[in-house]
């Protein structure tokens, strides 16, 4: 079955469950690197928020012999669980003054996101592309950020350079960096063991932000780089150039590894 039909099914089949006071979409849903998802959009009357419920893994369920009917439960315990309660007021977004001191900026690629970055504000740099976003958190539904399209740019009046000066200012303020050994991260996921055998094994450090959320965005802050690369050699960066190179990384941070020829900034 492919996921046409296993969309239409599921919202019929999750529209007969909840019955009147309900409507459920399903909608193509543009995430970073060119990924397309199907989201099931269920809303309460009432409610200005929906949680978004993603299928992909619900049709992959099903191909491997999960029940219809046991999926379907599942996609109501979920909605359950995560539908907002009260109602959620985002009005606030519309005012430029009430969200510019939180517009922040990251960085994605520019050949995975072509069609993405025809819809949002970017300013491009080296083979990568920096767009803005704001970043939020309510009790009820917890963190999230909002992806600034050209939409909202031309409702605030404002204008691409605006907004990075903005992120270049919120984000190191919001998003603190830091430099870490990649045992020093690796600690505070999973019990590496000998710590020092890692260390030995993968000199490798991290730059990323207090958060973990956007870490590559780092490399943007003013002066970051400079600092490291006068904290790691002892020389100033501009005299070590030749030396460096820079590559993301796919966790959203920087892993950086010494090696005889300097420090190298490499992908992880």
């Amino acid at each position: 079955m492919d996921m046409t039909d296993f969309a239409t099914r599921v919202r019929t089949a999750v529209e007969a469950e909840l019955g009147a006071g309900h409507s459920v979409d399903v909608r193509e849903v543009r995430k970073n690197n060119g990924v397309v998802l199907h989201g099931l959009t269920i809303g309460a009357e009432g409610q200005s928020t929906a949680p978004t419920i993603y299928l992909e893994p619900f049709l992959e369920g099903y191909e491997l012999g999960e029940p219809f009917e046991g999926i379907i439960r599942t996609i109501l315990d979920t909605y359950v669980a995560h539908a907002p309660a009260g109602q959620m007021d985002f009005s606030f977004f519309r005012s430029f003054d009430r969200v510019k001191d939180r517009i922040c900026f990251r960085l994605i690629s520019q050949e995975k996101n072509e069609e993405l970055l025809r819809d949002i504000p970017h300013v491009r740099y080296l083979d990568l592309a920096v767009c803005f976003y704001y970043p939020c958190r309510d009790d009820r539904i917890g963190s999230g950020s909002i992806l600034i399209h050209n939409s909202h740019m031309e409702m605030w009046e404002t204008c691409t350079a605006e907004l990075y000066d903005l992120a270049e200012r919120n984000t190191p303020q919001i998003f603190p960096w830091e430099c870490k050994s990649i045992t020093e991260i690796l600690s505070g996921i999973m019990d590496t063991g000998n710590e020092e055998d890692v260390e030995d094994m993968v000199p490798m450090k991290v730059l990323t932000n207090t958060k973990r959320l956007y870490g590559d965005a780092c490399i943007l802050y003013p002066g970051v780089l400079e600092k490291l690369a006068e904290r790691e050699g002892g020389a100033p960066a501009k005299a070590r150039t030749g030396q460096r190179r820079i590559f993301p990384a796919a966790c959203a941070s920087f892993p950086k590894r010494r090696s005889s020829h300097g420090s190298i900034y490499t992908k992880g």
